[in-house]
């Protein structure tokens, strides 16, 4: 077709040649991409693999002949719609034949580079139309097809496809300039072509046709007639017609669905950060790391880069200077998206500024939510960005009249472009565990279960990927406005319910059996823990949980079965037998004891699972005991079997596990015990089975004092006949602190834990300024591991700082913090305190 007018030989020779030299500069402005086709794909985060499923889906879907806007592959056992999902229909149409013939992935890049390849070429094409040089255009392509924004969504193959616009854009001008219909008919088509791509660019680039339509009908009386306005309806009309099949399953979808609002994802806007135009490109290869450190007070812009380029900025700035009649079109189009994508508030070097701006009028509006992120408008920034730099670059051209000079200044200019833009590109490996292939080749269609569940996480955006070797479905998935109800299998398991909250452990204290026994019964055979994903801790706490062995494990998978079975899958450690006929009550399939070593008055941390083989439910209790070395039972500790409120029973074939907190005696002796477990029923104080020895613990004495202390102040008062104080000392440290050592002596081991107390009271008034409460040294000994004659020395803080100058009275005193009750104080002669209150001192707050 003879876009320019010349001969038609000529002008596609020049085409094909100017095709070719983006071509080459894309492959090196982008490598290592085309140095590793199949091997990997262009992505700096998990968005690729989504799309690449997408692509893949589409294929199957075609191949199959079922709906493209369903799929059960994902959010299994219930599936999904695809419906608002990003389905890159141009670009899936330039991949399926390519994938065909070079393989899925290596394709994938392909198309990748083609769209950088056609982006450059669509702004050749406008800027020469316009310009009317093809030099200029060269420039303008260059600067649409390594615009810094576009090659930074690296994971965006069909948001940065904007080739269409520009090729509207030509078109469009063509109509109005020459009234024909042809001109009209391919303004149409490319603009259906860029809603194909992604539904969002026909809002983003509208703008900018819309802008450019509004302009003319402005600026050209020539335009403003009853044919061009025919014509316009007609562009707009046959553009929707073109989208229908494709556009109007969806409409209708939003248009009766149960939840129309979900299709705006509430989430904090992405708006652009003013100085990030200014700033230059974090990956280039040369200053990216230096220009890294300027990224970062940026949100959105530390990984979409809004650098427009010192020498294209300052083409465009010479270029309204000296051609304005040309580009102040460019100009207010450039305006208009700069001042949109800066979001609702100004934000510069990450401090939002008090000042609205224009997108608060407008972000409310449908069109305008559905963008999401108005730094995305950066995307279409770069085609009248690079129609400014065009006219300027022309104008300078025209200083010199010489080949020479024009093409010097041609490579020039263009080397300073390519410079500035170059980018060390990211990209990802495409490797899969080995057992999904085995995975594949298991017979039936069943769903699996991969951990973490990952919702809208890149783990879930990997799972994806990894289906394609599989071909399993998954219970997660990652799709752009998910339904609500694609979540319902997810929320009726608790399990999974947990799961996509975030959580990457499992949850304590649940029938396991239970949880795993919904999945099986979705028929979802596998739960998968992934290495890459999660810690060793966090895989450790899942073996524990699931308690059975994997069925596979190597060093990226731990995989499980969701049916296992008592006694076959699951090895019993010990069955609990009890009763007249010493029958099996419950199993204990696993117990252990942690730490095995600890200290008197320590805690340790039983952790045990239990299955019911039996045909009944059964309740009961669990008692842990601890005997020494001549087998004495030296301390024992009753609780429900599973302490959990939601839990009553062990149902029939059911599994679970639990953990029992036991504090330690403060009077054991120092030594070595065994830990055993039993069942029992606490309320009939019965024991109901033998014991099962589940491991050992070292126990160390605590260090008490019973020397007789010599405190410098005598007071000689008893509390309860449980507690004595001979003595304490007393010191201030400043103004602000009071500090009170006291001697106390356990007269008797004690059942409570009491706090005492310490009462500064105005002689003035009688009311308490300053107090405190406090179980002895520092909340860590508390009176029931006092042992009988032990002296425990204690030094108190009391606060004076809000205390004002003035005398008053300090008294000590005791009580139980769960009755509220004081314990009785008496003197040396057994008189009685009042208040159970001991006065020891006066004093007095100097200034």
């Amino acid at each position: 077709m003879d876009m320019t007018g010349e001969k038609a030989p000529r002008s596609l020779r020049q085409n094909l040649l100017v095709l070719l030299a983006y071509t080459i500069l894309t492959v090196i402005m982008t490598w290592p991409i085309a140095g590793r086709l199949g091997s990997h794909i262009p992505a700096s985060a998990g968005d690729a693999w989504v799309h690449l499923w997408t692509f893949r889906w589409i294929k199957q879907a075609l191949l199959t002949g079922v709906s493209p806007y369903y799929t059960d592959l994902l959010f299994y056992p219930d599936g999904v719609s695809l419906f608002f999902h990003n389905i890159a229909w141009a670009n899936i149409a330039i991949w399926l034949p390519l994938q065909a013939i070079i393989g899925e992935a290596a394709a994938y890049s392909i198309v990748f580079l083609t769209v950088i390849v056609l982006n450059g070429f669509g702004g050749y094409l406008l800027a020469r139309e316009f310009i009317g040089s093809s030099l200029a255009g060269f420039v303008a392509g260059l600067i649409v097809a390594f615009w810094p924004y576009t090659l930074s969504h690296h994971s965006h193959p069909n948001l940065i496809f904007i080739a269409w616009i520009p090729l509207a854009l030509l078109y469009l001008k063509r109509f109005f300039d020459h009234g024909r219909k042809r001109d009209a008919f391919l303004t149409a088509l490319f603009i259906a072509f860029i809603g194909l791509t992604r539904w969002q660019l026909l809002v983003m680039g509208g703008f900018l046709i819309g802008l450019y339509i509004i302009w003319r009908l402005i600026s050209d009386n020539s335009v403003r007639n009853a044919r061009v306005f025919g014509l316009l309806a007609v562009i707009a009309l046959l553009a929707l017609i073109i989208m229908t099949p494709l556009l109007a399953p969806v409409a209708y979808a939003q248009l009766t669905r149960d939840d129309p609002d979900s299709l705006f994802v509430d989430r904090e806007l992405a708006s652009t950060d003013l100085l990030a135009y200014l700033i230059p490109n974090r990956y280039h290869p040369l200053w990216g790391e230096a220009a890294f450190k300027l990224y970062d007070n940026f949100s959105v812009n530390q990984v979409l880069v809004a650098f427009v380029g010192y020498t294209v900025f300052l083409l465009a700035v010479y270029s309204v200077v000296t051609r304005w009649p040309e580009s102040r079109f460019w100009l207010f189009a450039v305006l208009f998206y700069v001042l949109l994508a800066l979001g609702p508030t100004l934000t510069i070097n990450g401090y939002s500024l008090p000042i609205p701006m224009p997108y608060r009028l407008v972000q409310d509006l449908f069109l305008v939510k559905i963008i999401r992120m108005p730094d995305r408008l950066n995307v279409i920034l770069s085609i009248p960005v690079a129609m400014l730099a065009a006219y300027g670059f022309d104008a300078l051209r025209q200083i010199g009249y010489s080949r020479r000079w024009t093409l010097g200044l041609s490579i020039f200019i263009g080397l300073l472009i390519l410079a500035e833009t170059i980018v060390s590109y990211p990209i990802y490996r495409l490797d899969t565990p080995d057992w999904y292939t085995e995975l594949g080749q298991e017979p039936g269609q069943f769903g699996i279960l991969n951990v973490p569940l990952g919702l809208r996480e890149r783990s879930d955006k990997a799972f994806m990927f990894y289906q394609a070797v599989h071909g399993k479905p998954i219970v997660e998935g990652h799709i752009s406005r998910p339904p609500l109800e694609a979540f319902s299998f997810i929320e009726r398991v608790p399990l999974l319910s947990s799961l996509s909250q975030g959580s990457k452990s499992p949850p304590v204290n649940v029938d396991v059996f239970a949880q795993l026994r919904q999945l099986s019964d979705a028929n979802i055979r596998y739960l998968i823990l992934h290495h890459r994903f999660l810690s060793d801790e966090e895989i450790s706490a899942w073996r524990d949980w699931l308690i059975q062995d994997p069925v596979h494990e190597d060093e990226d998978l731990v995989v499980f079965a969701t049916d296992p079975k008592i006694g076959e899958t699951i090895i019993i450690d010990q069955d609990m037998k009890g009763g007249p006929d010493d029958q099996v009550l419950l199993s204990l399939i696993e117990a252990n004891v942690a730490p095995d070593r600890n200290a008197q008055g320590g805690t340790i941390l039983i952790k045990a699972a239990w299955a019911n083989a039996s045909a009944d439910e059964w309740s009961s209790d669990v008692c842990i005991s601890l005997f020494d070395f001549s087998h004495a039972r030296a301390q024992s500790q009753c609780s429900p079997l599973i302490p959990d409120l939601s839990i009553s029973q062990l149902s029939a074939g059911h599994m679970a596990t639990a953990e029992y907190g036991v504090e330690l005696s403060p009077y054991l002796k120092a030594g070595v015990y065994t830990v055993t477990l039993a069942l029992a029923d606490i309320d009939n104080d019965a024991t109901l089975s033998d014991s099962a020895t589940i491991g050992s613990i070292e126990i160390s004495a605590i260090s008490r004092d019973f020397k007789v202390p010599e405190p410098s102040t005598d007071i000689h008062t008893t509390w309860a006949d449980q507690i004595y104080l001979p003595g304490y000392d007393i010191s201030q440290s400043g103004t602000d602190s009071l500090y009170v050592t006291f001697y106390w002596q356990a007269l008797h081991r004690m059942p409570t834990s009491y706090t005492n107390y310490l009462h500064l009271i105005s002689s003035a008034t009688g009311q308490i300024v300053a107090q405190a409460d406090v179980i002895p040294r520092g909340w860590t000994y508390p009176t029931n591991w006092w042992e009988q004659g032990e002296f425990i020395e204690d030094r108190v803080h009391l606060s004076l700082k809000d205390v004002p100058p003035g005398k008053y009275e300090l008294y000590v005193g005791w009580y139980d913090a769960e009755t509220g009750e004081r314990l009785a104080a008496f003197s040396e002669i057994g008189e009685a305190y009042p208040d159970d209150m001991v006065r020891l001192t006066t004093f007095e707050n100097r200034p």
